[in-house]
């Protein structure tokens, strides 16, 4: 879960997918799904990075 705002989650989302496969850790390039929701009257974000079919 990550406490940052839309454009830092994208950012993250993006660079930690294109890191990943360029380093190798994955062997195929992954995508990663954006989940909204409140926690205690605030948003808050949580990423979770899959594989692609």
């Amino acid at each position: 879960m990550y406490l940052l705002n839309v454009s830092q989650i994208v950012m993250i989302g993006y660079f930690l997918s294109i890191d990943l496969y360029t380093i190798g850790l994955v062997k195929e390039k992954i995508r990663w799904e954006q989940y909204i929701g409140k926690l205690n009257g605030n948003n808050f974000f949580l990423v979770k990075i899959i594989p692609t079919v």
